[in-house]
This record gives C-alpha cells, sequence and structure tokens, in this order.
C-alpha cells in the first residue's frame, strides 16, 4: 500500500502551491519530482503511467501542482521574474515535503 500525502505550500499572498507525495510501501532515500508544464497536470495520463514505474522501482514520487496558468498576478510578470516566481514555487514545496524527511 502507498501513503499519499496532499498537502499546499502558501509562499505568500499570490503563491499557494498544492503538491501530492506519494511514498512507496518501505521507507526509500529516492524521490522523483515531477513538474508539469503550463498547460499540463499531473493528473493526466503522461504522469499517471510515469508515476507507477517509479513507484514500482521503490522511488518515492512529489507532484508539484502549480497553477501558473491561473495565477493573474503571475501572468503580468516578464520572463524572468515568471521563472524565478516558478524556481522559488518548487523550491518552497520540495524544501517543505523534505525538511523532516531522510531523504
Amino acid at each position: 500500500m502507498y501513503r499519499i500525502f496532499e498537502n499546499k505550500v502558501v509562499r505568500n499572498q499570490y503563491s499557494t502551491i498544492p503538491y501530492t507525495w506519494i511514498r512507496g510501501k518501505e521507507s526509500s532515500n529516492k524521490i522523483c519530482i515531477m513538474l508539469p508544464g503550463l498547460g499540463y497536470s499531473t493528473q493526466r495520463p503522461l504522469f499517471h503511467y510515469a508515476t507507477g514505474l517509479f513507484l514500482n522501482q521503490q522511488i518515492d514520487v512529489l507532484h508539484i501542482n502549480y497553477q501558473f496558468a491561473k495565477n493573474e498576478q503571475f501572468k503580468k510578470l516578464t520572463d524572468y521574474e515568471k521563472e524565478k516566481w516558478m524556481y522559488d514555487d518548487v523550491r518552497a514545496v520540495v524544501d517543505n515535503v523534505l525538511k523532516d524527511s531522510e531523504i
């Protein structure tokens, strides 16, 4: 049985990042971080099948479910500012997930 943790990180008033962390049956010190494209979701078929492949190899999976395409503040930014925002969001989730982990 897999352990599924769904949560979110609030980085600032404009940025709340939901995520799903799927942990294997046994403890693992490996993790696959999955980042969808702006118009794609981790709930789509490519991520579904890839998640299964990693879990079968005893690799935990972290789906970062950011929603930049729906964020009006994000849309107003320059390309450079968007890249920084994306990096900061992903980093915030990864730091939060791994802070109490053995990974």
